[in-house]
């Protein structure tokens, strides 16, 4: 405290005032406006001359009370009065913590003094502070100085998000509450419920936060509408003022003092449970107004821009899920060409993933054997096209696509363009589809005819060939060759039955057929033959299957092909698997590997084709067949190989309900 006082600017001014105007009345003056106790004191004898009111309200003495005291009847022999002798003009010195006598009910307190003798031939003036009052000062400096630091880190939290909205705000209460030493704070907000003319249309507000004795707190508060003046044709907001009844809950509730600051949605509530004085000052109120109108429009312009960016989300995804219903491929191109959004199908018809095709140029990806340039820039121009172009696009991996392409400009000129892309492959695959199955239609036609004709004298011939091995001797030359031409009889007999089977296949009859039983049959006649060959058999049965809906003993056909096929595959012994699983809710899966030599690519494609076979004694009509039957039973017949390591054939067919 002593260096407060002798930074206080009554030294210099005392100093001032005594160079300019020694006939005493500016020393009077500056006696009476001065908050300490002072005194000025003979500095001979240490009588006291004269006192300002501040030390005639501390000491408790009248004036002329004061006039007949010396220094030692104030401070006793704490300050002695010969310190006034070694004092020379301008000098001080300063007791802190002493004891001055008083007549007041407080008795004797505690003041920190200082003595200083302005001029040789003038009096000595004695400042005491009232170390009580000095260090209420101090602490209300000290409040001042957290209320300051506080209410800028509300304004800085007002300024700029630091944590989520709700945490922000509470964040924001708990400051006010700091600030204003309050027992709760509490935000009631109208839910921006206004009126066509701006007006509160609120009947009452909803506690939207609280921080403190938030228990203590009505949910809602009930409002008061005040009336606009006549004629004033304001579009303000009407003033928010709470209803008499919600002032009474609280006194109710044991609220002692509170103060309540309107704000533009609401207001603020600020409580505290001892009675006392106001919780804070209109200035702090005004300051803490501010702030929180700033975080709570900050709050809510970020809670727009989350909405708007939530519904832009939402309209993006919209968008592409759009996009990614139609059937055919789409491209959305600036106007640089570079493309800003596509979907699945274009995705896959050009070989990559929807996210690996954004951002590139569309001339990098939109690759095909015809020039497409053209077409491209005169969209990108804003120049619509009625025609389509019917190119070979390469996709990623150079897979020639057929495909029909489209562009159109979107919105006008320099907005862009949009590209269509139509998959033709399974229109080419249909339509070779078709040119094939018109082919075997007519080749078995012209089969059966053949195989009808033909049958006939191969039966008679057979017969005649038998007739003539029956008159023959058992050990004639010719019984052997005559055995030879039976032999071909047969195969050629069994080849005509094949292609009868092809060209007049009968209508399954389609019932519950356990496939597992199926294919135990099946293994079980070549069981012996599988032995001889040293090939092994794995099953792989799921549980729990329900059969198949199908024709059995057309299925035990399809299988004894297949199961056929896969043993002559592996000659000098190896693995057969035979896996039943389920493909679909509505389908099973039968699964024939071999780990025989594999078959080539170019074999694949021809496999299925009628009389085509690499086998010498084979009739190329077995899988023919066999894919004609499972396709009878809406079912589907495919194959994967690779050489060296062996063949699946993969049988789908529809379960049969339970």
């Amino acid at each position: 405290m002593a260096s407060a006082l002798s930074e206080s600017p009554l030294r210099a001014l005392w100093a001032s005032l005594m160079g300019r105007d020694r006939d005493g009345h500016s020393l009077a003056l500056l006696l009476q406006l001065s908050e300490d106790a002072v005194f000025s004191v003979d500095p001979r004898t240490g009588q006291v001359l004269d006192a300002n009111a501040s030390a005639v309200e501390l000491t408790g003495h009248t004036l002329a009370e004061l006039r007949q005291l010396s220094l030692s009847d104030l401070f006793a022999q704490t300050v002695p009065p010969s310190l006034l002798t070694q004092l020379t003009p301008g000098t001080s010195r300063a007791f802190r913590n002493v004891s001055l006598r008083t007549r007041t009910e407080r008795g004797p307190v505690r003041v920190d003094v200082r003595l200083t003798l302005v001029t040789a031939e003038g009096p000595a003036l004695i400042v005491a502070r009232d170390l009580t009052v000095s260090r209420r000062l101090e602490q209300a400096l000290a409040r001042v100085d957290e209320q300051l630091t506080t209410l800028a880190a509300l304004m800085a939290l007002a300024a700029g998000p630091a944590l989520t909205p709700e945490d922000d705000l509470k964040r924001a209460l708990h400051l006010i509450a700091t600030i204003c030493g309050a027992d709760a704070v509490a935000l009631y907000h109208d839910g921006g419920q206004r009126a066509e003319d701006g007006r509160h249309s609120a009947a009452a507000l909803s506690l939207r936060a609280a921080v403190g004795l938030a228990s203590m707190l009505p949910p809602t508060c009930e409002l008061q509408q005040e009336a606009p003046a006549a004629g004033s044709g304001s579009n303000l907001p009407s003033p928010i003022s709470p209803s008499p009844a919600w002032l009474e809950a609280l006194s109710a509730l044991g609220w002692a003092g509170w103060q309540v600051l309107p704000l533009a949605s609401g207001l603020l509530f600020i409580g505290r449970r001892s009675p006392g004085a106001d919780v804070a000052s209109t200035a702090l109120l005004a300051a803490i107004g501010t702030a929180l109108e700033a975080l709570l429009g900050r709050m809510a312009r970020e809670a727009l821009q989350a909405e708007r960016a939530a519904r832009a989300d939402d309209l993006a995804a919209l968008n592409q899920a759009l996009l990614d219903a139609v059937n055919d491929g789409v491209l959305v191109l600036d106007q640089q060409g570079v493309i800003r959004a596509c979907n699945r199908t274009a995705a896959r018809v050009l070989g990559y993933e929807p996210q690996e095709l954004i951002g590139q140029a569309s001339g990098d990806v939109l690759v095909a054997r015809q020039n497409l340039a053209e077409a491209l820039q005169a969209a990108l121009a804003g120049t619509p096209s009625g025609t389509r172009l019917e190119v070979t696009l390469l996709s990623r991996d150079a897979h020639e696509v057929p495909a029909m392409l489209g562009t159109a400009p979107l919105r006008g000129p320099g907005r862009g363009a949009l590209v269509l892309i139509q998959d033709l492959s399974d229109r080419r695959a249909l339509e070779d589809q078709h040119r094939d199955l018109d082919r075997l239609a007519f080749l078995g036609e012209m089969s059966a005819i053949f195989a009808h004709e033909i049958r006939n004298p191969l039966a008679a011939i057979s017969a005649g060939v038998q007739y003539i091995a029956g008159k023959l001797p058992a050990d004639d030359p010719l019984q052997e060759s005559i055995a030879l031409i039976l032999a071909e009889s047969r195969r050629l007999n069994q080849l005509l039955a094949d292609i009868l089977t092809v060209a007049r296949a009968s209508e399954p009859r389609l019932a519950p057929c356990p496939l597992h039983e199926v294919l135990d049959d099946v293994l079980a006649r070549r069981a012996g033959e599988l032995d001889r060959l040293g090939i092994q058999v794995v099953r792989n049965y799921a549980h729990d299957l329900p059969p198949c809906l199908g024709d059995r003993p057309k299925l035990e056909q399809v299988f004894t092909n297949l199961i056929a096929n896969a043993i002559q595959a592996m000659s000098n012994g190896g693995t057969l698997s035979i896996t039943l699983k389920r493909a679909s809710e509505t389908t099973l899966q039968v699964e024939v590997a071999d780990t025989g030599p594999g078959i080539p690519e170019a074999v694949q494609k021809r496999i299925f084709d009628p009389f085509f076979t690499t086998r010498r004694t084979g009739t190329g009509l077995g899988l023919t067949i066999a894919r004609r039957i499972v396709g009878q039973h809406n079912g589907s017949l495919s194959l994967r190989s690779w050489e060296g390591v062996g063949t699946i054939f993969t049988v789908t067919l529809p379960a049969a309900e339970r």
